[in-house]
């Protein structure tokens, strides 16, 4: 019998004995046996997890139908919903258009008031300095005549139509300076009159006279 020395093949001590053993002891030889049942149920349970995960069809590979593509997908542009197919736009709309109609009619109501107003002061400044033409007036009726024309020129600066240029109311404007100057005219011919009694009067010219009584119509 020949005897050799070789390791285990499980714990590597060497071997005594026959050359055929590859095993130290029985201990090892039961080691060695497990683990092949162990090896031997990875392998299977490998095979079984495989299959389960590629059914068989009975085609061959080339013949199998492609797996399905999932369409793409598309790509939506964002579209803003327009406000004006919202019902309370129009609602809104006539709403404002309302509002501002209004607000214009307001404002043509309180200019057509106004114009009124100054118009009629300048009547009350105009017409006593017509009616008072050619008599011998005292200084102090001569302010008091003085102080109506100021005021009405003063009101009549706040007249909504005076911005435009061709329009009557600049006119009557400067009638009202042409008249308080002739009243300050006037008025120091009466102060320096001591013996008549600190009285003057003035006088128109027709034209003048004919313009200031047209100008009283509005």
């Amino acid at each position: 019998m020949n005897i050799s020395e070789k390791e285990c093949s499980v714990c590597g001590e060497p071997i005594a004995g026959r050359t055929d053993k590859t095993f130290c002891s029985a201990a090892c030889r039961v080691r060695a046996h497990r683990q092949r049942q162990v090896e031997s149920i990875d392998v299977d349970f490998e095979d079984v997890s495989s299959a389960k995960a590629a059914p068989v069809t009975g085609l061959l590979p080339w013949q199998e139908p492609a797996p399905p593509v999932a369409p793409p997908l598309s790509v939506v542009s964002y579209q803003p919903v327009s406000s004006t197919f919202h019902p309370g736009n129009d609602y809104l709309t006539r709403y404002r258009a309302e509002q501002a109609a209004q607000e214009a009619d307001q404002k043509r109501r309180h200019e057509e008031a106004l114009c009124r107003e100054v118009h009629e002061h300048y009547v009350q400044a105009i017409e006593p300095f017509l009616e008072y033409e050619g008599q011998r007036l005292h200084v102090k009726q001569l302010q008091q005549l003085l102080d109506v024309v100021l005021d009405a020129r003063e009101d009549y600066k706040q007249h909504p139509r005076l911005a435009q240029p061709e329009n009557v109311v600049r006119q009557r404007l400067n009638d009202l300076w042409d008249v308080a100057q002739e009243l300050r005219e006037t008025q120091q011919e009466a102060q320096s009159n001591f013996f008549t009694g600190q009285k003057a009067r003035y006088d128109l010219t027709k034209k003048w006279r004919k313009q200031l009584r047209e100008r009283l119509l509005e």
